[in-house]
Protein backbone atom coordinates (compact mmCIF):
# COMPACT_ATOMS: atom_id res chain seq x y z
CA UNK A 1 0.00 0.00 0.00
CA UNK A 2 1.27 3.48 -0.80
CA UNK A 3 0.16 7.02 -0.01
CA UNK A 4 0.63 10.34 -1.77
CA UNK A 5 1.79 13.15 0.52
CA UNK A 6 2.72 16.57 -0.82
CA UNK A 7 3.22 15.32 -4.37
CA UNK A 8 5.47 12.38 -3.35
CA UNK A 9 4.55 8.75 -2.94
CA UNK A 10 5.69 6.53 -0.08
CA UNK A 11 5.10 2.97 0.94
CA UNK A 12 2.96 2.46 4.06
CA UNK A 13 3.78 -0.29 6.54
CA UNK A 14 0.95 -2.79 7.02
CA UNK A 15 0.10 -3.06 10.73
CA UNK A 16 -2.57 -5.76 10.48
CA UNK A 17 -4.60 -7.56 7.86
CA UNK A 18 -7.18 -10.32 7.74
CA UNK A 19 -10.01 -11.68 5.63
CA UNK A 20 -13.35 -10.39 6.94
CA UNK A 21 -16.88 -11.22 5.80
CA UNK A 22 -18.82 -7.98 5.41
CA UNK A 23 -22.49 -8.40 4.44
CA UNK A 24 -21.84 -11.94 3.16
CA UNK A 25 -18.88 -10.93 0.93
CA UNK A 26 -15.28 -11.66 1.90
CA UNK A 27 -12.84 -8.74 1.83
CA UNK A 28 -9.15 -8.40 2.65
CA UNK A 29 -8.94 -5.78 5.42
CA UNK A 30 -5.59 -4.03 5.67
CA UNK A 31 -4.82 -1.50 8.37
CA UNK A 32 -1.98 1.00 8.08
CA UNK A 33 -1.00 4.12 10.00
CA UNK A 34 -1.08 6.48 7.03
CA UNK A 35 0.41 9.40 8.98
CA UNK A 36 3.42 7.57 10.50
CA UNK A 37 6.81 8.99 9.59
CA UNK A 38 5.64 12.14 7.78
CA UNK A 39 5.26 14.67 10.60
CA UNK A 40 1.63 13.62 10.93
CA UNK A 41 0.71 14.63 7.37
CA UNK A 42 -2.24 12.65 6.12
CA UNK A 43 -1.95 11.33 2.55
CA UNK A 44 -4.38 12.77 0.04
CA UNK A 45 -4.55 9.51 -1.92
CA UNK A 46 -4.02 5.83 -1.08
CA UNK A 47 -3.31 3.10 -3.62
CA UNK A 48 -3.25 -0.65 -3.08
CA UNK A 49 -0.88 -2.82 -5.11
CA UNK A 50 -1.21 -6.58 -5.14
CA UNK A 51 0.39 -9.50 -6.88
CA UNK A 52 -1.40 -12.47 -8.41
CA UNK A 53 0.41 -15.58 -7.25
CA UNK A 54 -0.59 -18.66 -9.25
CA UNK A 55 -4.32 -18.44 -9.92
CA UNK A 56 -5.94 -21.50 -11.42
CA UNK A 57 -6.15 -21.25 -15.23
CA UNK A 58 -3.79 -18.25 -15.18
CA UNK A 59 -3.76 -16.37 -18.45
CA UNK A 60 -0.17 -15.13 -19.08
CA UNK A 61 -1.50 -12.07 -20.94
CA UNK A 62 -3.06 -10.76 -17.70
CA UNK A 63 -0.68 -8.57 -15.67
CA UNK A 64 0.48 -10.29 -12.48
CA UNK A 65 0.72 -6.99 -10.58
CA UNK A 66 -2.60 -5.26 -9.95
CA UNK A 67 -3.23 -1.70 -8.76
CA UNK A 68 -6.34 -0.21 -7.22
CA UNK A 69 -7.88 3.06 -8.27
CA UNK A 70 -7.00 6.07 -6.13
CA UNK A 71 -8.64 5.78 -2.70
CA UNK A 72 -9.42 8.69 -0.39
CA UNK A 73 -8.26 7.96 3.17
CA UNK A 74 -10.89 8.13 5.91
CA UNK A 75 -10.45 9.79 9.29
CA UNK A 76 -9.56 7.52 12.21
CA UNK A 77 -12.89 8.48 13.80
CA UNK A 78 -14.82 6.31 11.31
CA UNK A 79 -13.15 3.11 12.59
CA UNK A 80 -15.73 1.45 14.87
CA UNK A 81 -14.72 0.28 18.34
CA UNK A 82 -15.26 -3.39 19.17
CA UNK A 83 -16.77 -4.08 22.59
CA UNK A 84 -14.49 -5.60 25.22
CA UNK A 85 -14.75 -9.27 26.09
CA UNK A 86 -15.85 -9.79 29.71
CA UNK A 87 -15.74 -13.54 30.38
CA UNK A 88 -15.78 -17.13 29.21
CA UNK A 89 -17.85 -19.23 31.61
CA UNK A 90 -17.94 -23.01 31.47
CA UNK A 91 -21.51 -24.35 31.12
CA UNK A 92 -20.43 -28.00 31.23
CA UNK A 93 -17.50 -30.12 30.05
CA UNK A 94 -18.33 -29.47 26.38
CA UNK A 95 -19.66 -25.90 26.27
CA UNK A 96 -18.90 -22.33 27.31
CA UNK A 97 -20.77 -19.03 27.39
CA UNK A 98 -18.75 -16.18 25.83
CA UNK A 99 -19.76 -12.73 27.14
CA UNK A 100 -18.87 -9.21 26.01
CA UNK A 101 -19.94 -5.62 26.66
CA UNK A 102 -22.73 -4.16 24.47
CA UNK A 103 -21.61 -2.78 21.10
CA UNK A 104 -21.62 1.03 20.95
CA UNK A 105 -22.60 3.35 18.09
CA UNK A 106 -25.02 0.92 16.40
CA UNK A 107 -22.68 -1.17 14.20
CA UNK A 108 -24.00 -2.89 11.08
CA UNK A 109 -22.48 -6.23 12.09
CA UNK A 110 -21.11 -7.82 15.26
CA UNK A 111 -18.79 -10.77 14.66
CA UNK A 112 -17.66 -13.36 17.19
CA UNK A 113 -14.19 -14.53 16.24
CA UNK A 114 -13.52 -18.07 17.43
CA UNK A 115 -10.09 -19.75 17.15
CA UNK A 116 -10.23 -23.44 17.95
CA UNK A 117 -8.80 -26.78 16.83
CA UNK A 118 -9.93 -27.86 13.37
CA UNK A 119 -9.29 -31.24 11.79
CA UNK A 120 -8.06 -31.08 8.21
CA UNK A 121 -8.70 -34.40 6.51
CA UNK A 122 -6.56 -33.29 3.53
CA UNK A 123 -3.41 -33.20 5.64
CA UNK A 124 -4.59 -35.51 8.43
CA UNK A 125 -3.99 -33.29 11.44
CA UNK A 126 -5.54 -30.86 13.91
CA UNK A 127 -4.50 -27.20 13.66
CA UNK A 128 -5.80 -23.88 15.04
CA UNK A 129 -8.36 -22.24 12.77
CA UNK A 130 -10.27 -18.97 13.16
CA UNK A 131 -14.00 -18.93 12.43
CA UNK A 132 -16.09 -15.79 12.04
CA UNK A 133 -19.63 -16.02 13.44
CA UNK A 134 -22.31 -13.36 12.93
CA UNK A 135 -24.16 -12.53 16.15
CA UNK A 136 -27.13 -10.26 16.79
CA UNK A 137 -26.04 -6.61 17.02
CA UNK A 138 -27.64 -6.21 20.48
CA UNK A 139 -26.37 -9.56 21.82
CA UNK A 140 -23.86 -9.68 24.67
CA UNK A 141 -23.28 -13.44 24.91
CA UNK A 142 -23.37 -16.69 22.98
CA UNK A 143 -22.91 -20.34 23.89
CA UNK A 144 -20.21 -22.27 22.05
CA UNK A 145 -19.25 -25.94 21.89
CA UNK A 146 -15.66 -26.89 22.70
CA UNK A 147 -13.62 -29.29 20.53
CA UNK A 148 -12.58 -32.06 22.93
CA UNK A 149 -11.42 -34.89 20.67
CA UNK A 150 -8.75 -36.97 22.40
CA UNK A 151 -6.55 -36.82 19.25
CA UNK A 152 -6.11 -33.03 19.48
CA UNK A 153 -2.47 -32.31 20.38
CA UNK A 154 -2.01 -30.20 23.55
CA UNK A 155 -0.30 -27.43 21.55
CA UNK A 156 -3.54 -26.68 19.60
CA UNK A 157 -6.24 -27.38 22.25
CA UNK A 158 -6.74 -23.76 23.32
CA UNK A 159 -9.97 -22.01 22.27
CA UNK A 160 -9.92 -18.19 21.98
CA UNK A 161 -12.72 -15.66 21.44
CA UNK A 162 -12.90 -11.96 20.56
CA UNK A 163 -15.32 -9.50 18.98
CA UNK A 164 -15.10 -7.46 15.76
CA UNK A 165 -17.63 -4.93 14.53
CA UNK A 166 -18.36 -3.48 11.08
CA UNK A 167 -19.97 -0.11 10.47
CA UNK A 168 -20.41 1.60 7.09
CA UNK A 169 -17.90 -0.82 5.55
CA UNK A 170 -15.19 -0.13 8.15
CA UNK A 171 -13.89 -2.90 10.43
CA UNK A 172 -12.81 -2.38 14.04
CA UNK A 173 -9.09 -2.07 14.72
CA UNK A 174 -7.49 -5.51 14.23
CA UNK A 175 -4.49 -4.42 16.30
CA UNK A 176 -6.67 -3.74 19.36
CA UNK A 177 -8.14 -7.27 19.50
CA UNK A 178 -7.64 -8.96 22.86
CA UNK A 179 -8.81 -12.59 22.74
CA UNK A 180 -9.89 -14.44 25.87
CA UNK A 181 -8.73 -18.08 25.97
CA UNK A 182 -9.90 -21.28 27.62
CA UNK A 183 -8.56 -24.82 27.71
CA UNK A 184 -11.21 -27.50 27.07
Amino acid sequence: MSGTVGGGTRELKIHAEDDVRVSDDWHKVTQVDACAGEQGQRPTVLRVTGKLENPEHYDPSVPRTIHSDALKPAAASVIPKAPAMTSIDRLDADAVRVTWKPAADHPDQVLLMERKPFYSSEIGLWHPYTFQRDVQVRATSIDRKLERDSDIPPAVRTHAYWIRVVKNGFVSDLRAEKPLSIEP
